[in-house]
């Protein structure tokens, strides 16, 4: 019996988010958010596949192409471009936050997991057609049309869309109607073994309150002054620094000082705004001077190892809490999130006791592009 799934309207935006989300991954290659950490019972690592060739480093790994295929599901293929697609994203987010050294590790965990994903989700696509699932054409096409950035950035030019995406039509079709079908069947099978109960959210939460804690912090201001070695112009730069704070304790408004005798190229031209700092931001002395001040105050000529400071703090907020009640929903679509995940790869892994799968380049080469 065919299967037509009519996602409601009140679920479009949801579905569009989706998408644009993939989209982006797979063809714009633009920022995303870093994947939520795991809860209890997160999926295991994925195990290593296969035995894999080690190249000789005297010899540089050949150039794959991105019609390569990387792995083999039931015969159908997931290319080296649908891959790096998956991953750039993810690699980005996560490679500001990683230290240098354990970078080439958390990178092959990265790509690994990636591909992995996509094997578990073309396998899911795979038994919705068997199980004859489809989505309706004309939902195709209204998500299409309702595609955020093809209306705001492109004025609902399809044609320049997809020439700025390097996609044909044929290829955004396909790509929606797949992830239409996709959460078609998450919503009717995986959605409903989604549950969180006010507990784990509670738990959640003390066990990761330092998440929802705001520092301390200021907004504040500077007027710089670099220091010089020889003895001259360093008394002419605390004369200078003198003049500065003179003016400001007359009181002159303080950003139209710093325009005037900041030696700070970058935020002089700001009136020495700073924007809003935490402890530790700054050079020690300049750190513990600056918080010192209430809102409103101004310092006097603080040294710091390479250069004088006057400093002005506009506002101050203390450190607080968010309070659960606060951070409840968003805790909730956290802790949803990471069990759905959970929920689609042991899906995945009942899929593949039953299908036949393949890698036909060795990770390590993939790693090496």
């Amino acid at each position: 019996m065919m299967k037509l799934f009519r996602l409601e309207r009140r679920n479009l935006s949801w579905v569009i988010a989706g998408f644009l989300f993939c989209l982006c991954a797979r063809v714009c290659g633009e920022e995303a958010s870093p994947p939520a950490e795991a809860v209890k019972g997160k999926p295991p690592e994925v195990p290593q596949r296969g035995e894999e060739v080690v190249v000789p480093t005297s010899e540089p790994a050949p150039m794959l192409a991105l019609d390569t295929v990387v792995a083999l599901v039931n015969g159908e293929a997931i290319t080296l471009d649908d891959l790096q697609r998956e991953s750039n994203v993810i690699l980005e987010a996560w490679r500001q936050r990683v230290p240098p050294a354990l970078w080439p590790k958390a990178r092959e965990r990265i790509v690994r997991s990636q591909l992995e994903a996509l094997i578990d989700r073309k396998l899911i696509l795979m038994e919705a057609k068997e199980l004859g699932a489809r989505v309706d054409e004309s939902r195709v096409r209204e998500t299409i049309h309702s595609l955020r950035e093809l209306q705001t950035t492109y004025d609902g030019d399809l044609a320049k869309f997809l020439l700025a995406k390097g996609l044909t039509y044929r290829q955004l079709y396909r790509d929606i109607e797949e992830q239409l079908l996709f959460n078609g069947m998450l919503q009717e099978k995986v959605n409903p073994k989604v549950r969180v109960s006010p507990a784990e959210v509670e738990q959640y939460y003390k066990q990761n309150v330092e998440k929802f804690t705001e520092e301390a912090a200021i907004h504040c201001f500077g007027i710089t002054f670099m220091k010089r070695e020889d003895p001259e112009a360093a008394a002419a730069v605390l004369t200078k620094a003198r003049e500065a704070l003179r003016k400001v304790r007359e009181g002159a408004y303080f950003p139209d000082v710093a325009k005037e005798y900041s030696e700070d190229p970058v935020r002089a031209e700001k009136g020495g705004d700073w924007g809003w700092i935490t402890p530790g931001t700054l050079e020690a002395k300049a750190s513990e001077a600056a918080f010192a001040l209430k809102a409103g105050e101004y310092s006097g000529i603080v040294e710091g190892d390479a250069a004088h400071w006057i400093l002005w703090v506009q506002e101050k907020r203390e450190q607080s809490v968010i309070p659960l009640s606060a951070a409840w929903k968003e805790i909730e679509l956290a802790i949803r999130a990471q069990k759905r995940d959970l929920e689609i790869h042991r899906w995945g892994q009942r899929l593949r006791l039953k299908a036949a799968i393949t890698y036909p380049v060795p990770l390590s080469q993939i790693l090496s592009q």
